[in-house]
């Protein structure tokens, strides 16, 4: 019932929070200020047009600075939909994570492992979507560090429409 999302994007994970009866709190960072004030719009937009009674925090904040913040299993899940280290530019503002990491493998250890630590040490169940994308192979790496951790997850998979009525296939990590 309690839910933290520590790249909180453009909106679509509030939006289905709020729509989903399971969620009592709904918890997000996002780095980026505009992004961070259209949510804050959203929720508004949420509030005005349905009568919703879930407690909402957004934090513009970095990711891994926002979940220090929190006691051990603060949360009952994490889900999130991480950036793609340059596969996906958000913005050029130096708060962005591939501003930060030049490098692939840099972002990888500096952001997305760090991430995916905190959100283990402050949640009962973690979900992470994460694709190989660009070049990258994110998802495999990510794979490849749990099992060299011996940490528990089992890989699902989300349908993704494409244009043109094809699906792409994207994995959901849950640890």
């Amino acid at each position: 019932s309690r839910v933290f999302d520590f790249c909180a994007g453009y909106g679509g994970r509030l939006f289905g929070a709020m729509a989903c009866d399971k969620v009592k709190s709904y918890t997000c960072s996002e780095v980026n200020f505009e992004t961070y004030s259209n949510l804050h719009d959203l929720y508004r937009t949420f509030r005005l047009h349905r009568e919703v009674e879930k407690e909402v925090s957004i934090f513009n904040q970095d990711s891994i600075l926002a979940m220090k913040q929190f006691a051990d299993k603060s949360f009952d899940f994490c889900f999130t939909s991480p950036p793609y280290f340059n596969a996906e530019i958000y913005s050029d503002d130096s708060s962005q994570s591939c501003n930060r990491y030049k490098s692939y493998s840099g972002w990888f250890e500096g952001f997305l492992i760090k991430a995916v630590q905190e959100a283990m040490r402050i949640s009962e169940k973690v979900g992470i979507n994460i694709a190989n994308v660009g070049g990258y192979m994110i998802a495999d790496d990510l794979e490849r560090y749990l099992k060299s951790e011996n940490i528990t997850y089992k890989v699902d998979k989300i349908r993704m429409p494409q244009y043109g009525g094809d699906y792409r296939y994207e994995p959901i990590f849950v640890i």
